[in-house]
């Protein structure tokens, strides 16, 4: 197994790896995710992605925003900068019928439900699954999707689904009244689906997928307020 992965450098607020670099089989890139080109208007500075982030078995998006700024418009923006670059660049670098995994929040959240129900279009199978011992207290869980892209119907919506991705891209990066870039709006998704036929086609199987991921909530916060000695 090989296997290449994007993180942030230390320098500029990131993790230290885990593991033991280097590895013979692993590949550590320290980079911005968001200063690849990932859309049509990237300013030459921005890098090009590398040739191993191609054709993979699997990608992990499980990338996050630094808690660094106090501001809530800076964090809505880098938060929905980071998120669209996760999926241009996992979704792009996926082979046709890999697997992928993304680290969302909140099933019931209009937005999150949207990009459930695009991954469940574009993939044979797809299953939320939230860790107990991290995040049982939390609305945090992963989406995880079997063979993404297989079928020439799901092949369709996923290209269809990255051109609006990279075009929503262009938009957070460079667009708003400043050109400056903006936060995600939640009628950019519209491209996916409208919350209204969310309501209307899909909150049955919303329910289902996020009926573990709810339980395990409520079970975290009981442990919770039990060890507070809150009465339940």
């Amino acid at each position: 197994m090989r296997g290449v992965g994007v993180s942030l450098p230390i320098y500029s607020g990131g993790y230290t790896a885990f593991l033991q670099l280097p590895q013979p089989r692993l590949k550590a890139i320290f980079a911005d995710l968001t200063h690849y080109q990932l859309g049509s208007q990237a300013p030459t500075a921005y890098g090009r992605l590398p040739v191993l982030l191609r054709s993979v078995d699997l990608v992990i998006m499980d990338a996050h925003p630094l808690r660094e700024h106090t501001e809530d418009e800076v964090y809505w923006r880098k938060s929905s900068r980071l998120l669209i670059s996760q999926l241009v660049l996992g979704l792009q670098s996926l082979r046709v019928g890999g697997n992928a995994i993304l680290t969302l929040s909140r099933p019931e959240n209009p937005m999150t439900a949207r990009l459930i129900y695009l991954f469940d279009q574009i993939s044979s199978n797809v299953v939320l699954h939230k860790p107990t011992n991290i995040w049982a207290q939390r609305g945090s869980f992963y989406l995880v999707a079997f063979g993404v892209g297989q079928g020439d119907d799901s092949r369709e919506i996923l290209q269809h689904a990255l051109e609006c991705f990279r075009k929503l891209w262009d938009e957070l990066m460079f667009g708003g009244e400043e050109e400056q870039g903006r936060g995600l709006f939640a009628t950019d998704y519209d491209f996916i689906v409208s919350v209204d036929e969310i309501v209307d086609i899909y909150v049955d199987r919303l329910g289902d997928l996020g009926r573990g991921v709810w339980e395990t909530q409520i079970e975290g916060l009981t442990r919770r307020l039990v060890k507070n000695n809150v009465a339940v």
